[in-house]
Order: C-alpha cells, then structure tokens, then sequence
C-alpha cells in the first residue's frame, strides 16, 4: 500500500477511534464503508500494526474528559451589575478543552438614567439585562485534585435596554477570555470558579461564576 493511502486511512481510522471509543469498533465500522477496499491489511492483524505510524494505537492512552457546568454568576461593568446563572459542557483532551456556556444575568438595580448628552428631558437607555453564549477553546495544567484552564473564541450577546419608558433589545457579538480552576476531589464531582472578561461592541463586561461540575472529571 503506498504512504498515501496509508495516511488516509490512518486519519479516518483516528477520527472513527474518537467516534467509537474503541479500535475493534472503528476497525468494524471503516470496513463496512461503501467502497472502502482493505485487502491489503493481512487477515486478523490490527490496522494500527500494519501502517506502524504510532498515532492510532496510541490514542488509547489519551486521557479524555467531559463535563456538565451549572452554577450561579455575577456580571456587571461601571453602569451594570446583575445576578443570574450560567450552564456549559467542556471536553478536554490531553492539555487542550473545548467548552460551550449560556449565561444569563439581570439588573438588581435600575439606577435613575442621566440626561443623554445633555438634552433636557433625554433619558440615556441603561441595560437591564445579558445573556451570553460562548464557544471557547484553550489549554488546561492538571494536577491531582486540581484543574487551571485559559480559553478563548467567540460569543453572541444579547439582552434588553431601557430608559424606564421604552424598552428595546440589542445583540452584539463578543471575544471572550476564560481563566477556570477547577477543583476536583471525586471523579464524577468537582466544584469550579471562572473568572471571565467579554469585550464586544456594546456592553463589555466582567463575570464571576461559581459552579458544580458533573461527569467524567479524571
């Protein structure tokens, strides 16, 4: 078989392994593929020997893990503090973790508006409230009963503005910045802060959330 085509079925072998959780079961399921031709592998031999690349076999050492986020945040900047809570799932592989969060916060207080640029009788409009959603990507230290995390991507913001006559809804897009420590004393339990910065167009602002995680955490 030329490097080629070895690469090729190398890499579909990888993403099936990920797919599948097993090589018996990626193995199985490549060869069922329509017009997949695998003659060349000898009979009973694992696909991982024959290439002898090293990147299939050794994904059985990988550590994976994936967990659920749900707790409670605080959000605000200088004209904005509110109160709410947020849910995320995060999938680390090695050093490297993908995660996707919604948070939502509302205003505990409505400050009096000041006079939009000065204009008797102007009211400015103040947000009233936030909800975020993120996909972050970024690189984790582990140790034994403790996970740190840096993260970054992209977020869609939106939320609800008003001047205490009218109300009206933005929605932004937004660059966030995660930093997590995540504390866990039990394989499926672990309980976590994250401190996170938005910047966006609109409204940039500061989050501090405070959770439990729930899964597969070692």
């Amino acid at each position: 078989m030329d490097f080629t085509k070895k690469v090729l079925l190398s890499a579909l072998l990888v993403f099936m392994r990920m797919l599948f959780g097993t090589e018996a079961s990626a193995q199985k399921a490549v060869e069922s593929l329509p017009g997949v031709v695998l003659a060349e592998f000898p009979q009973g031999r694992k696909f991982s020997e024959v290439h002898n690349l090293g990147m299939f076999s050794n994904l059985d050492s990988v550590s994976k893990q994936g967990w659920l986020s749900l707790g409670l945040d605080a959000m605000g900047n200088r004209d904005f503090f509110g109160l709410g809570g947020f849910a995320g799932f995060s999938y680390l592989t090695e050093n490297r973790l993908v995660s996707i969060r919604l948070s939502n916060n509302e205003r505990i207080s409505m400050a009096e508006p000041a006079l939009n640029g000065g204009i008797p009788g102007g009211q400015a409009y103040r947000v009233t409230s936030i909800t975020e959603v993120s996909a972050l990507y970024g690189f984790a230290k582990k140790y034994e009963w403790l996970l740190v995390s840096f993260s970054t991507g992209a977020g869609f913001v939106t939320g609800k503005e008003s001047n205490k006559k009218i109300e009206r809804s933005f929605t932004t897009i937004g660059l966030p910045f995660d930093v997590q420590i995540l504390v866990r004393p039990f394989p499926v339990l672990g309980v976590g802060v994250i401190g996170s910065v938005n910047l966006n167009s609109k409204t940039t602002f500061t989050s501090f959330m405070f959770g439990l995680q729930f899964g597969r955490l070692k």
